[in-house]
């Protein structure tokens, strides 16, 4: 079994992630027709490809058909959408494959259902009784239905009227009827007790046995004719009236579908600035999440540099303190080596004065030994000479080191002053160009964060002014249509009253000419048969007023 797949709603019918690709079908044996539904739901039409497991080949037109149309989906989005696929040619496989484009969204769901639905309704041959129908409604919403005039049935009598009408205008212009009448006035003379009819009789539409004149007939002839070419005007006004209305409705349909399309076009329009701002809101929180990790990334370094400046200078002050213990540690040895020499020195200095005190006591005290004692003493002088130079010279070679140790640890001193001082410039400056690099950052940052703002601003009221005309023109294309709709109907209640009123008046037009047509045929006829002088040597005739034998009342017949 296919794996089921959650499809997005697919507005446009071209994503290519709700694309289904020769998703394999087991039709149902031993029936007409056959149904398939797709797995995943109502699919477009364009682009639907059924094709034949067994042949391989894709099936034409007329060997399937698409029903179960999604209205609402279909109006929505401009394109037919359909829920089920019919295989009507039994020379199709039970195995076919489709590829079709899924709506999805909402509008995805289980095609088990609906194939055991159809699958249970084509199989089913019981019949249905009407009245067993359950939930139909008592009436159905009206539709216009036109039909030409030449399909139109019951006008039969009206034409057959208008006939007669136009023979009676042809049959004035023949001069036998007036040859007729010249013929039985000479014939038979003034029938004496007749009046002659008069145009409030003919009017009347009421049968009487009167004279009638040639004028009366002409001039009932002209009012017919004049009649006739009235009502032929307003058949006429009234078959241009009706190709008007048909223009007019065909118009208002045709506007009705523009203003659906235009409807489904700003649909769309909508569909695809959600989507857009939809792009623009990810947009915007990725590039918000890289300036906020670039931001944390600069933070943290910019803490580090900050830690290993604190940590170097904690560092370099202290190699200065050290130095600084080293140098004075330095300087009491020094001095510590000065005082000890400055001690021996005085130290050998009173010794030496000791020593010559003594030797001057003993030559003092020696007098008799004195050369003796002078010879020792010299020599004991010269020793002692050689003694004291060679510690002057040891004292002088220690002062001389003292001196030049000195120099060096003052030497070795300035040069870590110097190299503090360096150390020292170069901690400010970098410190410095840190403290802007972080102004400048924090700057941009601002001015960043103020774009941003700005332009979050800027969408909004243009999100906000395009809802606002968009249901401006919703509520003006729904306004145009309700007020089209009423135009429509009140223009089709006029013709309807307007046909009705002239069929009222052809009717009545006609029955009034019928009832004419009827009484010149009687007197006509009466003129012709009835003769009360027996000139004609045929007898006099009469009307009777009682049935004679084999005769009925009204019956013509000779008096001999």
């Amino acid at each position: 079994m296919a794996p089921v797949i959650r499809f997005p709603l697919d507005p446009t019918g071209t994503n290519p992630n709700n694309l289904v690709i020769n998703e394999a079908h087991a039709l149902n044996t031993g029936v007409q027709v056959r149904a398939a539904i797709p797995m995943y739901g109502p699919f477009y039409a364009a682009g639907v490809v059924v094709t034949d497991a067994a042949t391989n080949k894709p099936l034409t037109a007329n060997q399937y058909s698409m029903v179960d149309l999604l209205q609402d989906a279909t109006m929505l989005y401009g394109q037919a959408i359909y829920c089920t696929i019919l295989i009507t040619d039994t020379t199709v496989s039970n195995n076919i494959t489709i590829t079709y484009q899924v709506l999805g969204g909402e509008y995805q769901f289980s095609d088990q259902a609906l194939q055991q639905i159809y699958s249970t309704l084509i199989t089913d041959n019981r019949t249905i009784d009407w009245a067993s129908v359950l939930n139909k409604p008592t009436l159905y919403p009206p539709s216009l239905h036109e039909h030409l005039l030449a399909d139109v049935y019951g006008f039969e009598s009206v034409v057959a009227a208008i006939e007669r009408v136009r023979n009676a205008i042809v049959t004035s212009d023949i001069p036998t009827l007036q040859a007729l009448i010249d013929w039985a006035n000479k014939e038979w003379g003034p029938l004496s007790g007749m009046t002659l009819l008069t145009a409030a009789d003919v009017a009347a539409g009421l049968p009487v046995f009167k004279i009638v004149t040639y004028d009366l007939i002409q001039g009932t002839l002209a009012a017919l004719q004049a009649g006739a070419t009235a009502n032929d005007a307003a058949i006429a006004a009234l078959q241009k009236q009706q190709t008007t209305d048909v223009a007019n409705i065909s118009a208002l349909q045709t506007g009705q579908a523009a203003d659906q399309s235009a409807i489904a076009a700003i649909q769309a329009a909508i569909a695809a600035i959600q989507k857009q701002q939809n792009t623009d809101v990810a947009a915007i929180a990725a590039e918000t999440a890289a300036r906020v990790a670039g931001d944390n990334t600069l933070t943290t370094n910019l803490n580090g540099e900050i830690t290993r400046a604190e940590n170097a200078e904690a560092a370099l002050a202290s190699s200065i303190t050290n130095t600084n213990n080293a140098l004075a540690a330095e300087v009491s040895r020094a001095t510590g080596a000065e005082n000890t020499i400055s001690t021996n020195l005085a130290n050998e200095v009173t010794r030496a004065k000791s020593v010559e005190s003594g030797l001057q006591s003993s030559i003092n005290t020696v007098a008799s030994n004195l050369a003796a004692e002078t010879t020792r003493a010299e020599a004991a002088e010269s020793t002692l000479t050689t003694n004291l130079n060679s510690t002057n010279t040891a004292l002088s070679n220690e002062v001389t080191r003292a001196k030049a140790a000195e120099s060096a640890l003052s030497t070795g001193v300035s040069n870590n002053a110097t190299a503090i001082s360096a150390e020292t410039t170069r901690a400010t400056n970098a410190e410095a160009t840190l403290t802007s690099s972080v102004n400048t950052l924090t700057t941009n940052l601002n001015s960043t964060n103020t774009a941003l703002s700005n332009e979050v601003t800027r969408a909004k009221g243009a999100e906000f002014t395009l809802s606002t005309d968009i249901t401006n023109e919703t509520n003006r294309a729904t306004a145009a249509e309700a007020s089209l709709s009423n135009s429509v109907s009140a223009e089709t209640s006029r013709a309807q009253a307007a046909e009705a009123a002239l069929s009222s008046t052809i009717s009545s037009d006609v029955s009034s000419i019928n009832n004419v047509i009827n009484t010149l045929s009687s007197e006509i006829v009466a003129l012709q048969n009835y003769d009360t002088t027996n000139t004609n040597g045929q007898g006099v005739k009469t009307i009777s007023t009682s049935a004679p034998v084999g005769g009925a009342p009204g019956d013509i017949w000779y008096q001999i």
